[in-house]
């Protein structure tokens, strides 16, 4: 755990768990949805439940990320460039709406609100306009693998690439705001209205946004004793 008052973490611990499965493939991204977790494995979409009830399972082809649409519908990428929207009604997973985004494996995906953001490694962001029927539209191309993406607030995205960059970007015009080196491959990211939180192989970086001015003007570097690290997650 950190903090965005500390350059070092507030907490490093195992903490007590349960197993929620079993899972018929190898989990790759989970999120909350309706009356349980969505898991993203090598054989599709499962709900495995908080409870003992079975739960429900929409087979496509393997998914690589995944990002709640509010609480009963979900956003998920596979690993042929595809994205569906799923909806969650009455103990099954429907799909939605499906669009061919991207020509290479979605690895990113972010709930904008009327607008969700996707990377991917065909090196693009690419925005789905939900007013518009989740049309498709450019965003963002950079020279390398794109493999992590996020928003901070309603006015910038912010994307992570596989050279340890940390692009943030205006949402509006895609202007590039600030490069951020991170320690390595960036495998996760997430933001809120003030900071930036990027997981890598070589642990964790921590970033005040642009608009946050009493951001601490270091960032959080765990340094050498964190361990690798493949997702995040912040808490406002």
């Amino acid at each position: 755990c950190f903090s965005a008052g500390h350059v070092a973490p507030l907490m490093v611990t195992v903490a007590s768990t349960r197993q929620l499965g079993p899972l018929s493939g190898k989990a790759r991204c989970v999120c909350f949805l309706g009356p349980g977790v969505a898991v993203g494995t090598d054989c599709g979409i499962e709900i495995v439940p908080l409870t003992a009830a079975p739960g429900a399972h929409e087979e496509t082809p393997e998914t690589t990320a995944i990002a709640p649409l509010g609480t009963q519908s979900l956003a998920a990428g596979d690993d042929q460039g595809a994205v569906r929207v799923l909806h969650w009604r009455r103990g099954s997973l429907k799909v939605q709406t499906l669009r061919e985004v991207h020509s290479a494996r979605v690895t990113g995906i972010a709930n904008g609100g009327d607008a969700i953001f996707t990377v991917s490694h065909d090196h693009s962001c690419r925005q789905l306009d939900v007013l518009e029927d989740f049309a498709i539209k450019p965003f963002y191309s950079d020279a390398c693998k794109l493999s992590a993406v996020a928003c901070s607030g309603e006015r910038v995205v912010v994307v992570g690439a596989e050279d340890g960059r940390v692009v943030e970007l205006r949402r509006r015009t895609a202007e590039v705001l600030r490069v951020l080196p991170a320690p390595g491959p960036v495998a996760s990211l997430q933001a809120t209205d003030s900071l930036i939180l990027a997981a890598t192989g070589a642990g964790a970086r921590l970033w005040p946004t642009t608009s946050n001015k009493h951001g601490a003007a270091a960032v959080a570097d765990p340094g050498a004793d964190c361990p690798p690290l493949a997702a995040v997650g912040a808490d406002a």
